[in-house]
Formats: structure tokens, C-alpha cells, sequence
């Protein structure tokens, strides 16, 4: 498994109390920036600390999305 999986795992179990009580739309319009935001991060990465947190964010993103 790699970070990011193991990321999206974790968040997407933990996600359902802490996003009953807010905006769906504004959530998805936060995770859409988180997405974008390490997307561009892995693409810019000029080590591989960078990269990983970088995947780390891309996959709490898809975590909570799922």
C-alpha cells in the first residue's frame, strides 16, 4: 500500500462525524482546492519530502471525498 491509500483509508473512516454538521458544498469546494493544491504539488516537487507530504494531502483528500 502506499502513503496516500493508507491516508484516504484512515480519513475516510474518520470523516462522517466531522462532516454531519457543515455545508456539503463547501466541503467539496475545500477538498476540490486540496486536490488541485497537491496535484500541483507533486508536479513542482523539487524533493521527495515535498512530494510525499504533497500525496499525503492528495489522499485525505480522496479519502474524505469517498
Amino acid at each position: 500500500m502506499t502513503a496516500s491509500a493508507i491516508v484516504a483509508i484512515i480519513t475516510s473512516l474518520s470523516i462522517g462525524k466531522i462532516a454531519g454538521n457543515h455545508d456539503r458544498r463547501k466541503i467539496m469546494i475545500v477538498l476540490t482546492l486540496f486536490l488541485i493544491a497537491s496535484n500541483f504539488g507533486i508536479a513542482i516537487a523539487p524533493n521527495v519530502w515535498f512530494m510525499l507530504a504533497s500525496r499525503l494531502l492528495l489522499g485525505a483528500a480522496i479519502g474524505i471525498i469517498w
